[in-house]
Protein backbone atom coordinates (compact mmCIF):
# COMPACT_ATOMS: atom_id res chain seq x y z
CA UNK A 1 0.00 0.00 0.00
CA UNK A 2 3.05 2.29 0.92
CA UNK A 3 4.54 1.41 -2.45
CA UNK A 4 1.65 2.19 -4.57
CA UNK A 5 0.74 5.38 -2.69
CA UNK A 6 4.50 6.49 -3.69
CA UNK A 7 4.23 5.98 -7.48
CA UNK A 8 0.26 7.50 -7.36
CA UNK A 9 2.01 10.56 -5.91
CA UNK A 10 4.59 10.76 -8.66
CA UNK A 11 2.33 9.68 -11.39
CA UNK A 12 1.67 11.75 -14.67
CA UNK A 13 -1.57 13.61 -13.97
CA UNK A 14 -2.48 13.61 -17.48
CA UNK A 15 -2.99 9.71 -17.17
CA UNK A 16 -6.67 8.54 -17.21
CA UNK A 17 -6.71 7.19 -13.51
CA UNK A 18 -9.08 8.66 -10.94
CA UNK A 19 -7.45 6.31 -8.24
CA UNK A 20 -4.29 4.43 -7.57
CA UNK A 21 -6.07 0.99 -7.92
CA UNK A 22 -7.35 1.71 -11.45
CA UNK A 23 -3.64 2.46 -11.83
CA UNK A 24 -2.57 -0.98 -10.37
CA UNK A 25 -4.80 -2.56 -12.63
CA UNK A 26 -4.17 -1.29 -15.61
CA UNK A 27 -0.32 -2.06 -14.75
CA UNK A 28 -1.09 -5.53 -14.00
CA UNK A 29 -3.25 -5.40 -17.58
CA UNK A 30 0.01 -4.28 -19.63
CA UNK A 31 2.18 -7.31 -16.96
CA UNK A 32 -0.17 -9.70 -18.54
CA UNK A 33 -0.50 -8.53 -22.35
CA UNK A 34 3.37 -8.64 -22.63
CA UNK A 35 5.90 -10.06 -21.20
CA UNK A 36 8.82 -7.94 -23.40
CA UNK A 37 9.97 -4.64 -21.29
CA UNK A 38 10.26 -2.83 -24.81
CA UNK A 39 6.22 -3.58 -25.45
CA UNK A 40 5.01 -2.34 -22.41
CA UNK A 41 5.48 1.39 -23.49
CA UNK A 42 3.56 0.50 -26.41
CA UNK A 43 1.01 -1.52 -24.95
CA UNK A 44 0.35 1.04 -22.04
CA UNK A 45 -0.06 3.80 -24.79
CA UNK A 46 -2.26 1.84 -26.91
CA UNK A 47 -4.58 1.48 -23.59
CA UNK A 48 -4.49 4.91 -22.04
CA UNK A 49 -5.26 6.01 -25.68
CA UNK A 50 -8.63 4.06 -25.72
CA UNK A 51 -9.55 5.54 -22.09
CA UNK A 52 -9.27 8.56 -23.20
CA UNK A 53 -11.44 8.23 -26.09
CA UNK A 54 -14.01 6.59 -24.39
CA UNK A 55 -13.74 3.02 -26.27
CA UNK A 56 -13.44 -0.54 -24.89
CA UNK A 57 -10.34 -1.26 -23.39
CA UNK A 58 -10.14 -4.89 -25.47
CA UNK A 59 -7.29 -6.59 -23.43
CA UNK A 60 -6.69 -10.17 -23.01
CA UNK A 61 -6.03 -10.64 -19.88
CA UNK A 62 -9.32 -9.11 -18.71
CA UNK A 63 -10.96 -12.36 -20.99
CA UNK A 64 -8.83 -14.32 -19.03
CA UNK A 65 -9.25 -13.01 -15.63
CA UNK A 66 -13.08 -14.00 -16.16
CA UNK A 67 -12.57 -17.47 -17.91
CA UNK A 68 -13.13 -20.08 -14.62
CA UNK A 69 -11.20 -22.92 -15.87
CA UNK A 70 -8.46 -20.92 -18.61
CA UNK A 71 -6.38 -23.81 -20.20
CA UNK A 72 -4.12 -21.23 -22.09
CA UNK A 73 -6.11 -20.40 -24.77
CA UNK A 74 -8.56 -17.68 -25.36
CA UNK A 75 -11.66 -18.58 -27.67
CA UNK A 76 -13.53 -16.84 -29.77
CA UNK A 77 -16.36 -17.82 -27.53
CA UNK A 78 -14.50 -16.31 -24.68
CA UNK A 79 -13.85 -12.95 -26.36
CA UNK A 80 -17.71 -13.16 -27.03
CA UNK A 81 -19.18 -14.34 -23.24
CA UNK A 82 -19.87 -10.77 -21.37
CA UNK A 83 -19.28 -10.47 -17.80
CA UNK A 84 -18.20 -7.84 -15.11
CA UNK A 85 -14.31 -8.48 -16.58
CA UNK A 86 -14.12 -8.73 -20.18
CA UNK A 87 -13.09 -6.11 -22.09
CA UNK A 88 -14.23 -6.77 -25.32
CA UNK A 89 -18.05 -6.91 -24.20
CA UNK A 90 -18.32 -4.31 -21.67
CA UNK A 91 -19.91 -1.24 -22.49
CA UNK A 92 -18.35 2.68 -21.43
CA UNK A 93 -18.78 2.20 -17.89
CA UNK A 94 -17.68 -0.21 -14.88
CA UNK A 95 -19.10 -0.16 -11.50
CA UNK A 96 -16.71 -1.96 -9.79
CA UNK A 97 -14.38 -0.63 -6.30
CA UNK A 98 -11.44 -2.05 -4.50
CA UNK A 99 -10.40 -0.82 -1.35
CA UNK A 100 -7.69 -1.20 1.56
CA UNK A 101 -8.35 0.51 4.65
CA UNK A 102 -8.95 0.15 8.34
CA UNK A 103 -12.42 -0.40 10.23
CA UNK A 104 -13.36 2.45 12.06
CA UNK A 105 -15.69 0.84 14.41
CA UNK A 106 -17.09 -2.92 14.68
CA UNK A 107 -19.23 -4.73 12.66
CA UNK A 108 -23.23 -4.12 13.29
CA UNK A 109 -25.41 -6.85 12.37
CA UNK A 110 -28.75 -6.64 11.53
CA UNK A 111 -30.70 -10.46 11.26
CA UNK A 112 -34.10 -10.25 9.19
CA UNK A 113 -37.12 -11.71 10.15
CA UNK A 114 -37.27 -14.03 7.51
CA UNK A 115 -34.17 -14.81 7.32
CA UNK A 116 -30.18 -13.84 6.22
CA UNK A 117 -28.68 -11.16 7.89
CA UNK A 118 -26.47 -7.64 6.79
CA UNK A 119 -23.63 -6.26 8.35
CA UNK A 120 -22.33 -2.77 7.69
CA UNK A 121 -18.89 -1.02 9.05
CA UNK A 122 -16.88 1.99 8.16
CA UNK A 123 -13.16 1.80 6.50
CA UNK A 124 -10.91 4.27 6.37
CA UNK A 125 -8.36 4.91 3.46
CA UNK A 126 -5.44 7.31 3.43
CA UNK A 127 -3.97 9.48 1.19
CA UNK A 128 -0.13 11.04 2.24
CA UNK A 129 1.36 12.92 -0.46
CA UNK A 130 4.10 16.40 -0.54
CA UNK A 131 2.71 19.14 -1.78
CA UNK A 132 5.07 20.23 -4.71
CA UNK A 133 4.88 23.84 -4.02
CA UNK A 134 5.01 24.30 -0.19
CA UNK A 135 6.37 21.00 0.86
CA UNK A 136 4.14 20.20 2.92
CA UNK A 137 3.30 16.74 4.17
CA UNK A 138 -0.30 16.45 3.10
CA UNK A 139 -2.86 13.62 4.76
CA UNK A 140 -6.20 12.72 3.44
CA UNK A 141 -8.97 10.21 5.00
CA UNK A 142 -11.81 9.13 3.06
CA UNK A 143 -14.50 7.38 5.00
CA UNK A 144 -16.18 4.30 3.13
CA UNK A 145 -19.54 2.72 4.32
CA UNK A 146 -19.27 -1.25 3.72
CA UNK A 147 -21.90 -3.29 3.36
CA UNK A 148 -21.86 -7.52 3.65
CA UNK A 149 -24.64 -10.02 3.62
CA UNK A 150 -25.19 -13.63 5.34
CA UNK A 151 -22.31 -15.85 5.63
CA UNK A 152 -19.69 -13.16 4.52
CA UNK A 153 -21.73 -10.71 7.28
CA UNK A 154 -20.98 -13.42 10.31
CA UNK A 155 -17.39 -14.15 9.17
CA UNK A 156 -16.54 -10.49 9.24
CA UNK A 157 -18.83 -10.29 12.47
CA UNK A 158 -16.96 -12.57 13.82
CA UNK A 159 -13.24 -11.87 13.17
CA UNK A 160 -12.94 -7.94 12.32
CA UNK A 161 -12.99 -5.18 15.48
CA UNK A 162 -12.42 -1.79 14.80
CA UNK A 163 -8.96 -0.71 13.83
CA UNK A 164 -8.36 -3.98 11.83
CA UNK A 165 -7.39 -3.92 8.36
CA UNK A 166 -9.34 -5.20 5.13
CA UNK A 167 -9.12 -5.65 1.61
CA UNK A 168 -12.78 -5.00 0.08
CA UNK A 169 -13.92 -5.22 -3.46
CA UNK A 170 -17.63 -4.49 -4.83
CA UNK A 171 -19.93 -2.16 -6.43
CA UNK A 172 -21.08 1.51 -5.44
CA UNK A 173 -24.52 1.88 -4.42
CA UNK A 174 -26.66 4.53 -3.25
CA UNK A 175 -29.60 3.81 -0.46
CA UNK A 176 -32.63 5.58 0.29
CA UNK A 177 -34.13 5.27 3.75
CA UNK A 178 -36.06 7.61 6.30
CA UNK A 179 -34.70 9.18 9.45
CA UNK A 180 -37.14 9.41 12.59
CA UNK A 181 -37.55 12.64 11.89
CA UNK A 182 -39.31 11.78 8.23
CA UNK A 183 -36.55 13.46 6.29
CA UNK A 184 -35.48 10.98 3.49
CA UNK A 185 -31.94 10.55 3.23
CA UNK A 186 -28.79 9.14 1.18
CA UNK A 187 -25.95 7.01 1.81
CA UNK A 188 -23.33 5.90 -0.80
CA UNK A 189 -22.11 2.56 0.07
CA UNK A 190 -20.03 -0.33 -0.83
CA UNK A 191 -21.55 -3.94 -1.34
CA UNK A 192 -18.45 -6.21 -0.77
CA UNK A 193 -18.55 -9.26 -3.02
CA UNK A 194 -15.28 -10.50 -1.86
CA UNK A 195 -12.99 -9.72 1.01
CA UNK A 196 -9.64 -10.91 2.43
CA UNK A 197 -8.15 -9.94 6.19
CA UNK A 198 -5.20 -8.22 6.20
CA UNK A 199 -4.44 -7.84 10.10
CA UNK A 200 -2.61 -10.68 11.32
CA UNK A 201 -4.54 -12.18 14.88
CA UNK A 202 -3.20 -15.05 16.50
CA UNK A 203 -6.22 -15.81 18.46
CA UNK A 204 -8.23 -15.96 14.57
CA UNK A 205 -9.67 -19.36 14.40
CA UNK A 206 -7.05 -20.47 11.57
CA UNK A 207 -10.09 -23.13 10.07
CA UNK A 208 -12.18 -19.87 8.99
CA UNK A 209 -10.74 -18.94 5.88
CA UNK A 210 -9.64 -15.39 5.65
CA UNK A 211 -10.82 -14.64 2.27
CA UNK A 212 -14.13 -14.83 0.97
CA UNK A 213 -15.61 -14.96 -2.40
CA UNK A 214 -19.25 -15.86 -2.68
CA UNK A 215 -19.89 -19.16 -4.70
CA UNK A 216 -20.59 -18.24 -8.47
CA UNK A 217 -23.10 -21.11 -8.55
CA UNK A 218 -26.90 -19.56 -7.90
CA UNK A 219 -27.31 -20.25 -4.40
CA UNK A 220 -31.02 -19.44 -2.17
CA UNK A 221 -31.21 -17.04 -0.61
CA UNK A 222 -33.49 -15.14 1.29
CA UNK A 223 -33.48 -11.38 0.58
CA UNK A 224 -34.59 -8.97 2.96
CA UNK A 225 -37.74 -6.96 2.82
CA UNK A 226 -36.97 -3.49 0.92
CA UNK A 227 -38.23 -1.86 4.02
CA UNK A 228 -36.27 -3.74 6.45
CA UNK A 229 -33.24 -2.98 4.74
CA UNK A 230 -34.17 0.97 4.47
CA UNK A 231 -34.72 1.11 8.42
CA UNK A 232 -31.37 1.14 8.70
CA UNK A 233 -29.86 4.55 9.15
CA UNK A 234 -25.90 4.16 8.94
Amino acid sequence: DIILKKYWNNRDYSLPYKTPYEMLIMASIIEKETSLLSEKPIVASVFVNRLNKNMRLQADPTVIYGIKNYNGNITKKDLMTKNEYNTYKMSGSLNKVMLIGNLGDDVKLHHFDGGGCIGRFPIATNENYTNKTTGEKVSNTEWHNVVVRNKAAEICEKYLNKGDKIYVEGKIKTRKWQSEDGVQRYSTEIHVNEFNFLSNKNEMNQTEPSTFTPPTAPQPETKAPEDQADDLPF
